[in-house]
């Protein structure tokens, strides 16, 4: 009895074949990069419609065409992730990327908004008497400031009021990979 079940399970390709129940069109995954007898690899390669009957009779032209008349497509799982068939996604559609290059762009206006004294950054206003003189640079805020010097004069460096400022921004990112972890296998399929 030992070894009897040391054979049964003993999958080595050739042993595939014949056996009951892997029905014609079964996908499986397979680790070895010898395809066993009775199965092709599902790489998109164009196959013959008469060698491959049983097959194509049930594969039909879902993946491809082929040339149209002798040859069909097999489905091509090289790089590619299956996924159920849904409403969204017909028999045989593809999609989705490797990698995926980020852009996009922001834009707005900031609402007004009153700042005070201690929210301004520090800075200087040159301000030129009325009635001749120099220049004269002083630190000075909102209001008015009494200038010295000759011929100097009360001057108003003007009056703070609600303004909004535009804003905008583009961005464009580096191609990012998004593939999840995997673990390449070849999957084969049953003529």
């Amino acid at each position: 009895m030992a070894n009897y079940e040391a054979t049964k399970y003993d999958f080595d390709g050739g042993n595939l074949t014949g056996i009951e129940g892997i029905p014609t069109a079964t996908i499986v995954p397979w680790t070895s990069a010898s395809i066993p007898t009775g199965f092709l690899e599902c790489n998109g390669a164009l196959v013959s419609r008469s060698t491959y009957s049983a097959l194509f009779a049930i594969v039909g032209t879902t993946y491809g065409a082929g040339d149209g008349s002798s040859t069909f497509k097999l489905p091509d799982l090289q790089d590619n992730v299956p996924i159920g068939k849904s409403n969204n996604k017909a028999l045989g559609s593809t999609g989705g990327a490797n990698t995926v290059t980020s852009t996009g762009n922001v834009g707005g206006s900031t609402a007004n908004a009153t700042l005070s004294t201690s929210q301004l950054a520090s800075h200087n206003h040159t301000i030129a008497p009325r009635n001749g003189g120099g220049l004269y640079n002083s630190s000075v805020g909102v209001g008015f400031h009494t200038l010295t010097g000759s011929n100097a004069t009360v001057d108003n460096t003007g009056s703070g009021s609600s303004h909004s400022h535009n804003m905008s921004a583009n961005f464009v990112g580096d191609a990012t990979s998004v593939i999840q972890p995997y673990q390449a296998l070849i999957y084969i399929i049953k003529t």
